[in-house]
């Protein structure tokens, strides 16, 4: 019966920690598509190269900006929210109460954050991945007035599966093995106050974008290797 209570909360917390970021993630990333269409057109616009801005925008998503904005968005959503709700529990001797029944609080509730955080990122960055290339189309063909049919025929050739879509959803791996690990090891140790939680709450937000960050930097030197 314990197993069931676990596995049960796994799928309220991929919510919270997942479903409720959706509109964040969607709303970025047609914002940052537009942006790259507008920027992009403009720069390859100075060496006639207008007819590359599918893969220029694709490349630039699907590698890094999905993955890092994805992570960023995320540690400030859902990675807070984790340090507040663990936090919160043990401000409030939840924890201890957990404990005098003898259920194992690694199992009821870090597990299931954890593994809600990187079930949710890697889904999320698909999402801002779809949205932001759809956001780049819509400004490409009714603002800039491009050859659509250019642009998706630059994606379809130059974008590989593999290369640009499988190695940047899997640094979103990392990125959510990161931010789960930092946000329940500040909401564990918080201290016993409201500004404790809060303290903690700022150094997962802080600490996980700068672990990402450098993570992502250490990733994409390894990985250009096999590009």
């Amino acid at each position: 019966p314990r197993k069931k209570v676990e596995l049960y909360q796994i799928i309220p917390q991929t919510f919270v920690i997942g479903a409720q970021t959706i509109s964040i993630i969607v709303l970025s990333a047609l914002f940052v598509g537009s942006v790259l269409a507008i920027q992009g057109n403009y720069i390859l616009g100075m060496f006639a190269a207008t007819d590359q801005l599918g893969q220029f925008v694709a490349l630039s998503v699907l590698r890094e900006l999905g993955p890092v904005i994805t992570g960023l968005l995320f540690i400030g959503r859902s990675g807070s929210t984790i340090t507040s709700e663990v936090g919160i529990m043990k401000l409030t001797d939840q924890m201890n109460a957990l404990k005098s029944m003898k259920i194992d609080i690694s199992k009821y509730i870090l597990y299931p954050r954890f593994i809600s955080s990187i079930i949710s990122l890697p889904l999320l960055t698909m999402l801002f991945n779809a949205f932001a290339i759809v956001g780049a189309f819509a400004v490409a063909h009714y603002s800039l007035h491009l050859d659509t049919g250019l642009f998706l025929i630059s994606i379809n050739r130059y974008v590989s599966f593999k290369n640009d879509v499988i190695t940047g959803l899997l640094k979103t791996l990392f990125f959510g093995v990161i931010t789960a690990t930092l946000a329940l090891y500040y909401g564990i140790n918080t201290t016993k106050s409201a500004s404790g939680v809060a303290e903690a709450s700022t150094k997962t937000v802080v600490y996980s974008s700068i672990a990402i960050l450098l993570c992502d930097y250490i990733l994409t030197s390894m990985l250009m290797r096999l590009w």
